[in-house]
């Protein structure tokens, strides 16, 4: 009988010292994070992909605002082709935790959130985090999952001819389809530079890697007049 209490007192505190182990290796990567504070007045980053450019569409746009609305913070996110049209928007709440995905809609479908998290501002190496979201009619829906996982805490990028603190991130996009045809997914890499968020990401699709880079950041007036050019 007493060989057994050890044996269940050593299991719960072997089980406290992982937890409490996990708990403290965890990084703060708040400050890699798109610095959304600063964009109460509307901020657009362009991204361009280099290396394989034989689509047509080598030039996107992300419209990016925050609005406090009471106690919320909402980040807002509007991504458009080089033609300026709308591909897809994404809402968030930040929290005292991370930024938290409450609306996302694409090329005019309309999305169910099964799972929420976009960025912790506390995340341990190889430390996963989940969203995902369901599409499509009852009978030709598609669940779209995103795992991220931080995989590097110690780099350095260039933007700007500058050389920044930087993160990556790991994201593996996986389509399951209910109506029986096999799932899909894909692997995307990505990196955020301190004080500015993500600069480059690379989609590792079966064609190809594609790589796009952040080129220029625009200010609402400057994304105003560039439409107009």
């Amino acid at each position: 009988m007493q060989t057994r209490f050890f044996g269940m007192f050593g299991l719960i505190v072997l089980t406290a010292l992982l937890a409490f182990s996990q708990k403290s290796n965890k990084l703060d990567i708040r400050p890699y994070y798109f610095p959304y504070a600063q964009f109460l007045n509307p901020t657009v980053y362009a991204y361009e992909r280099i290396g394989n450019t034989s689509g047509t569409n080598n030039l996107f746009y992300w419209y990016m605002v925050t609005v406090v609305n009471n106690k919320d913070t909402i980040f807002y996110t509007s991504s458009y082709s080089e033609n300026f049209l709308l591909l897809d928007t994404m809402t968030e709440r930040i929290s005292k935790k991370g930024s938290e995905l409450v609306g996302f809609n694409y090329f005019d479908k309309h999305t169910r959130l099964t799972k929420t998290d976009v960025f912790k501002w506390k995340q341990a190496i190889k430390e996963s985090i989940f969203f995902a979201y369901e599409s499509g009619s009852t009978e030709d829906e598609t669940v779209t999952e995103k795992k991220r996982t931080l995989t590097n805490a110690s780099l350095e990028v260039m933007y700007n001819n500058k050389s920044y603190p930087a993160i990556e991130m790991t994201d593996v996009f996986t389509n399951r389809y209910k109506n029986g045809k096999p799932s899909t997914s894909f692997n995307r890499t990505c990196m955020y530079a301190k004080g500015i968020g993500l600069v480059q990401f690379t989609n590792k699709l079966p064609e190809g890697n594609q790589t796009l880079v952040l080129k220029k950041i625009y200010s609402e007036q400057e994304w105003e007049k560039l439409k107009r050019e």
